[in-house]
This record gives structure tokens, C-alpha cells and sequence, in this order.
């Protein structure tokens, strides 16, 4: 039994018809099992217990009594992961660590899977100088990690 495939499969299908997606899913030798999730909305603790419990009913259906389960939503701070994320925030602020260590901040106006992002440059450090763009291209084999900006209104 692939118990990873099984899960994965299994995770997928519970979110079919929901705008939830399955972000990471982890399992150590010890069946120390960990999920991590996203929605291109906002997820509650009543999908968390949901989640929760198929899995746990998956993992009973397949013989396994002796595990941890630890199900959670992919954190604000977190970097984003999966392209779809990367859609969620278009319009909104994120933070973008470069592989030579220069950080741009702005908001996020598109995203090209497997390419590039465009941000604004109005909330970098770098000025922009006369005749150029305040939009910027980076490139995705450039880019480090991205996180949004949490903001508190």
C-alpha cells in the first residue's frame, strides 16, 4: 500500500467542488502524518475538522491505528507554494526574496506560471528613476521565495 498516493487521492477528491486544494502532504516513517491546505477563499476550523476526519477514516480503511494527524491551513506568513496561490493574490501586497538577496515589496499584478511575476514598485525600497517602469518583471528562476504582506486594517 502507497499510503501517500492513497491519501493524496483521497484528499483531492474530498475537495472536488470546493475551491480547497491540497498544498503538502507529509509522512514520516513513524506515520507522523501532516496536511497542509489552502482555499482560494478563506478556510475555517470546520474544514480543518472535516479534512480531519476523512483521513482519519481513510487511515482506518487501510489498517493504520497507530499514527499522529496533524491537518492545517497553509499559513499568511508562509511562502506561497503552488501557482494557484500565486493567483490569489494578484492585486494584493506581497514580499519577494530574490536569489541575491534583494527584497521587493509591492502588489502582485500577474503572474505567469512558471515564469515571472509583475509587481509594483511603489512599495520597494529600490526608487524608480526617471523613464522607468513603476511595474517590474522578475523572473521566476530569480525569485527565492514570495509571501504576502499580512496587513491588519
Amino acid at each position: 500500500m502507497d499510503l501517500k498516493n492513497v491519501l493524496e487521492t483521497a484528499i483531492n477528491e474530498h475537495f472536488i467542488g470546493s475551491d480547497k486544494f491540497l498544498i503538502e502532504l507529509k509522512i514520516s516513517n513513524t506515520y507522523d502524518i501532516s496536511v497542509v491546505f489552502d482555499g482560494d477563499k478563506s478556510s475555517s476550523l470546520k474544514d480543518c475538522e472535516a479534512l480531519s476526519k476523512m483521513v482519519k477514516e481513510v487511515l482506518h480503511q487501510n489498517g493504520l491505528e497507530d499514527y499522529s494527524l496533524e491537518v492545517g491551513t497553509h499559513g499568511l506568513g508562509s511562502p506561497l507554494i503552488l501557482w494557484r496561490q500565486y493567483e490569489k493574490f494578484i492585486n494584493r501586497e506581497v514580499e519577494v526574496l530574490m536569489k541575491n538577496g534583494e527584497v521587493f515589496k509591492g502588489i502582485l499584478q500577474s503572474a505567469i506560471e512558471n515564469e515571472s511575476l509583475t509587481i509594483s514598485r511603489v512599495l520597494s525600497k529600490t526608487r524608480i528613476k526617471k523613464g522607468e517602469s513603476p511595474s517590474l518583471l522578475l523572473l521566476l528562476s530569480e525569485i527565492k521565495s514570495t509571501k504576502a504582506v499580512i496587513q491588519f486594517k
